[in-house]
Order: structure tokens, then C-alpha cells, then sequence
């Protein structure tokens, strides 16, 4: 049976011969092939289990009989596992299973995986896609698109807010280049040639967001017609989450008693591309405003959303913008790249600092027409932070129209960690954004080498000072109060390396870990140490990252490193690290000593003066009689607290050696 799309020609043989030479897909018959896999929605994802953002969406559309399919560009090898001991592709293989049965629930059609490498938690775009080579990737993903030919792609937010993994942000930076690249018959014109794929033009690409950045949200509270029987579409999503269980979804998303359903939020998206002319703010559905258009017509060759929009209002003569980290210029530059920089605002700059640091910089970019050398260019900051005396402002040579500033911000000792607000103005111009104070401290210097014996009292004889982390500064979960979990670390450095000793109250110390099974230390009751050599890092790969089981099923202290420079459990990379531990009354203590060579500092000990990125962060587990591997994390700590900060060495706190 031969069938045409809304708006599609219905041509014969000689109009199919001209629109399939121009490169487009879906046009005359389609064969039962086609037929077979033609998909209404794509849900791009990074790992198993991301699909729940979307999952009461996905489920509406599906109960509505569309045909939803998800694309996934790992199968979840990296990430923990709270139920066997399977890792790698093993544990790929479970999550899988997870997933398969989690999208049968939500009524998904079809599958696919872009087999990429999931190699643990990093918060950086550019270290995902230094192991997933983009190209590949991009490619993959186009041919799982024209294959679909999917009317509406649903991707993750690619900003890269704190907590958003870099998997993330590289499956929804993919998604966004398909959107393009599956219509364009030069690129990948092989999958036409050796698989027989065309190219096919998406006719919208949506963002899934949170908060109030969506342009449409998808109600989910109303009665399922197809599935679960008259459950809504948030309590479909909410079961099918529960497959998850090697991530520990089953308890997160708890099975909800019927007087206590789970709340039916709207979904919400933010529309990023179209070929049909929309109002993204009058937007009631993803499909909406796509009948009857023409999207083989050469006005929906490309995105048109932008010029469906409101017009921007004419940059003045004077513009003024605050740089971000090297994060945010590059997602900045990326947005601009893909045709994008209408979106540069959703994500205002942002800088590190350290606390009792006279020299931390931001820097501003200005143009201005008018004359002097930027001598009216400000950068206002809260007390207690204030802008040194001296800047640096550099006019280009040619044009003396753009110049590049430097402020010196000063943040005075025992600044409280946070976030404070920044204004740069140029005259009447301005922008704002935010500069993210971290603590810092100097460390004691040893004056000859202390046992590795987990004991406290050798750094109080020796005038070393201990560094509180309050039950307060958390991470991620929930803790009552001090008497919960909380703690308190030494650090010195000796000719050999650096020994850290930390010191945890926990009302719940978990000894559940297997000898066998030594990774994946946020499943349990453990202490990250984290050491980055030359701050700030863009992301983990150059640096040192030590999680430390205090106990294993046997009572032996454990560690391995993880998403680092050396990942792996120490016996099996040949580690020279010195460990012990020991339960105290009120939870347990833990001392490393770490060689310099694997704190990243190959030649030898660094000299008096340098700077090192640190952390300790730590995993309070909920209870104390799990089960062998469970993954029963509850909450973490940090010296230096931030949401995502395991992967993210640009908010770690500053040590500097004596």
C-alpha cells in the first residue's frame, strides 16, 4: 500500500527521479521497509535510564499512537551497578534488558544504540567526544535518522550547567548537528551510496529542560488510553523508571501507593530548530503546526525558526561581555557554529575564584566605537569580593574597536564558598554573570615522612590544623545534621608525596563492598580524594581521582582510581599509594599517601609555591545491612561543594604547597 506524508507530493516517476536526485528523502512510494520503521518522535540520550527526563512525554505520544523510538549513544558499560557484579560490557548487556523493558512499558517502538564508549562520570563535552571521535559519532546518529525519518528529535539540554554529564551534553550537541546534517546530501553521502539511505529533514528539534526555560510543556496527568491500564502518562513513566534497577531506580522512584500517585509536572522543552515557521511561546504541542506544510520545498531546506521570531534589536555602538570558563566559551562557540547565538543567554558567564586570593581574573570583551582606550569599562562585584586597582585592557591593532580586559578580583580569606554576582558595563551596555568562590588553604609542610596508620593524633602532635567539612556543605542528597555524617581531613606534603588523613562522623558505615568488586565507590560508604596539577582543569582525564572503600566485606581498606588520568583498581595499575583505615566510635577514618609521580607530577616534587586543584568528598551510605554490591548512596559531603563536583576540577578547592 503505497503512503504519502501530510503535505508530500504524490508524484510519478519522472518528479521522483528529480526530487530524489536533489537529495531528498521520503518522496513517492515508500517500501515496506520505510513503512516498517517510519518514526513520529526520536529521543536522543546518552546512557540508559536518561530517557526518564522524557519518559511521561515519550509515553503520551505513544498512548496518542505515535510511533516514539529512542536513539542511545552508550549502553551504560561505565556506570555503577547496585544489583550483581557484572561491569563493562557485562553490565552493558544488563542495562540494556533495563532499558528494553522500561521503553516496552512507556509504549517506544524501536531501539538503537550508537555504541559509544561510556567511561564514567565527566562533566566536559571535549573529554566525551576525545573518546567517542565526534565524526563517528555524528555519523551513527545520521543514520539512525534517516533510517526513522523522524518528524520531531527530543535531545538533552547540551549547556554545561553543574551536574549535566558531558555524555549529555555530547548527546544533545549530536541530536542538534543531525538536525542539519541527516537533510545534507554531502554529508555522509556513503550511508546513500552503501546503505541506501537519503538524506530526511527533521521538521523540529526539541531541548528537554527544567524550570522555566521551556517554550511548550507536555501535560502528563491524564489518564493513559493504551497503557497501564488508566494509570497518566507520570505514573507510566514512573513505573517504567523503576526497570532501572542496577542504577538504583527502583528505590528512587519508589512503587507509589494509589492515594499518593506521583505528580503529574508538565514536561517541559524548548523548541531549538524548525522548518516551519512557529511562535515557540504559543507552542501547545511538539507536533503542532506540522500538517500540511511542505517540508520538500526548498523555503524548509533549513531551520526557519529564527526568522518566525521577533527581530533582535540592533546592537548599539558599544556591546560589553563577560568570558566565561573554558566550558562556557566553548559551548558559546558552538552555539554560534550551529546557527544558535539567539541561545547564548541561557547561560550567563561564568568564572572560578579562590578564597583568600588577591589575583583572580575575569575577563571582559567590549567593542565601541568611540574614542580613549576603555577607560570607562567596569567590572562591579558584591562585598566582600572587590576589583583590584590594576587591569589589563588590550584594543585590537587593526579595527581599535574590540578590546579584551583582564580584572584582578580580590576575595578575601574565609570568604564563604558560593556564588556571587558579576556586572561588566561599558556605558550604557552591561552584561552579568556569576563568579563561583571555592576554599583554598596552604599545606603543611612535613618535617619528616608520618605513618600511614590512620590515626589523627601523629597531625595534631605535628601542628597540622584539620579542615572542617560541615554536614551543610552537600553535595548531593540529604543529611539531618552533624551527627549523621560529616568530617574533618589533614594534608601534608613530603618529599615522596602527599598524605591526606580524613577523619568521618557516619551513623551508617556500609561494608558491603565485595574484595572482587572494587570500583564504582559512590554505591557504599567511601571518601574521594581528588587532585588536578594544573588548575583549573577543563576535566578529569589529566587528573587524580582516588575512591577509597574504608572497609570491604573482609574489613580490608580498598581503593581505585576512577574517570581519571590512570583509572582502575590499584593492585591492577601497579599503584605505589599507601592506605589505611580504621572504624572510630562515630564512623570510621581513612589516610592515603600519594607519590608525586601519580599526582600527576612525573619529574619529581613540585616546588614551594605551586598551586593544586583538591578535593575530599564523602559517600554517606543510607544503611548499614545491605545487601553484597548494592548500591545504597544516600548523600555527599565536599570541602569544596557544587552540584556535579566529582567531575568538574574547575570548582575544586586550591591547595598550595610550602
Amino acid at each position: 500500500m503505497t503512503r504519502t506524508r501530510p503535505g508530500r507530493l504524490a508524484p510519478g516517476p519522472f518528479v521522483a527521479v528529480v526530487l530524489a536526485a536533489a537529495g531528498l528523502a521520503g518522496v513517492g512510494a515508500e517500501t515496506p521497509n520505510q513503512q516498517a520503521v517510519k518514526t513520529d518522535l526520536l529521543v536522543v540520550t546518552a546512557h540508559p535510564d536518561d530517557e526518564t527526563g522524557m519518559a511521561a512525554a515519550m509515553a503520551r505520544y505513544a498512548d496518542a499512537g505515535k510511533v516514539v523510538a529512542l536513539a542511545c549513544c552508550t549502553r551504560g558499560e561505565g556506570g555503577g551497578n547496585g544489583t550483581g557484579a557484572e561491569s563493562g560490557p557485562a553490565l552493558g548487556a544488563v542495562r540494556e534488558v533495563e532499558l528494553r523493558k522500561c521503553l516496552a512499558t512507556l509504549g517506544t517502538r524501536h531501539l538503537f544504540f550508537l555504541d559509544k564508549t561510556d567511561f564514567g562520570y565527566t562533566e566536559s563535552v571535549r573529554a566525551t567526544f576525545s573518546k567517542w571521535d565526534h565524526d563517528d559519532a555524528l555519523k551513527r546518529l545520521v543514520r539512525v535518522v534517516r533510517l526513522l525519518r523522524p518528524d520531531v528529535v527530543c535531545t538533552m539540554d547540551p549547556a554545561p550547567v553543574g551536574g549535566q554529564h558531558g555524555h549529555h551534553q555530547a548527546a544533545g550537541r549530536l541530536a542538534t548537528e543531525a538536525f542539519d546534517a541527516a537533510a545534507d546530501p554531502a554529508k555522509f553521502p556513503e550511508l546513500l551510496r552503501d546503505e541506501g539511505l537519503a538524506p530526511w529533514r527533521v521538521r523540529k528539534l526539541y531541548w528537554s529542560v527544567w524550570g522555566d526555560g521551556a517554550t511548550v510543556r507536555v501535560p502528563t496527568g491524564e489518564p493513559a488510553k493504551t497503557l497501564a491500564g488508566g494509570k497518566t502518562h507520570a505514573e507510566v513513566a514512573w513505573a517504567a523508571a523503576r526497570h532501572h534497577r542496577s542504577q538504583g531506580f527502583d528505590k528512587f522512584f519508589t512503587a507509589q501507593p494509589a492515594k499518593d500517585p506521583p505528580p503529574a509536572r508538565p514536561a517541559g522543552f524548548v523548541l531549538v530548530k524548525s522548518r516551519v515557521p512557529v511562535n515557540p511561546l504559543a507552542e501547545k504541542d511538539l507536533f503542532g503546526d506540522l500538517a500540511g506544510a511542505d517540508f520538500d520545498a526548498p523555503e524548509a531546506a533549513g531551520d526557519v525558526l529564527a526568522t518566525s521570531l521577533a527581530p533582535k534589536a540592533a546592537a548599539g555602538p558599544v556591546t560589553v561581555r563577560l568570558k566565561g570558563r573554558e566550558n562556557v566559551e566553548g559551548y558559546r562557540a558552538w552555539l554560534t557554529a550551529n546557527g544558535l547565538s539567539r541561545l547564548i543567554g541561557r547561560l550567563p558567564a561564568r568564572a572560578t575564584a579562590v578564597s583568600g586570593r588577591h589575583d583572580n581574573v575575569v575577563s571582559i570583551e567590549a567593542t565601541t566605537t568611540q574614542p580613549g582606550e576603555g577607560s570607562g569599562l567596569v567590572l562591579e562585584v558584591p562585598a566582600p569580593l572587590s576589583v583590584g586597582p590594576e587591569r589589563k585592557v588590550v584594543r585590537n591593532a587593526k579595527t581599535k574597536d574590540v578590546m579584551a580586559a583582564e580584572f584582578q578580583v580580590n576575595v578575601p580569606p574565609g570568604t564563604p564558598a558560593g556564588s556571587y554576582d558579576l556586572t561588566a558595563r561599558l556605558g550604557d551596555a552591561s552584561d552579568t554573570g556569576k563568579i563561583e568562590v571555592v576554599p583554598s588553604l596552604t599545606v603543611a609542610a612535613l618535617k619528616e615522612p608520618l605513618t600511614v596508620d590512620a590515626g589523627a593524633a601523629k597531625w595534631e602532635a605535628a601542628g597540622v590544623k584539620p579542615v572542617p567539612i560541615p554536614h551543610t556543605n552537600v553535595v548531593q542528597g540529604r543529611v539531618g545534621g552533624p551527627a549523621e555524617c560529616g568530617g574533618r581531613f589533614f594534608v601534608g606534603r613530603d618529599a615522596a608525596g602527599l598524605q591526606v588523613l580524613v577523619d568521618v562522623t557516619d551513623d551508617t558505615v556500609c561494608r558491603n563492598i565485595a574484595p572482587d568488586d572494587i570500583k564504582a565507590h559512590w554505591r557504599s560508604t567511601s571518601v574521594e580524594l581528588c587532585l588536578d596539577p594544573k588548575p583549573p582543569g577543563e576535566n578529569t582525564l589529566t587528573a587524580f581521582k582516588l575512591g577509597v572503600f574504608p572497609q570491604d566485606t573482609t574489613g580490608t581498606v580498598r581503593a581505585a582510581r576512577d574517570a581519571d588520568a590512570n583509572p582502575g583498581e590499584l593492585g591492577r595499575i601497579g599503584s605505589k599509594i599507601r592506605l589505611a583505615s580504621k572504624p572510630t566510635p562515630t564512623g570510621y577514618v581513612v589516610e592515603a599517601h600519594v607519590p608525586w609521580a601519580e599526582a600527576g607530577f612525573p619529574d619529581g616534587p613540585p616546588p614551594a609555591g605551586t598551586p593544586i586543584g583538591f578535593n575530599v568528598i564523602l559517600y554517606h551510605a543510607g544503611k548499614t545491612d545491605a545487601r553484597v554490591g548494592e548500591d545504597v548512596g544516600k548523600a555527599r559531603l565536599a570541602w569544596s561543594y557544587w552540584p556535579g563536583v566529582p567531575g568538574r576540577p574547575e570548582v575544586w578547592g586550591r591547595v598550595t604547597l610550602p
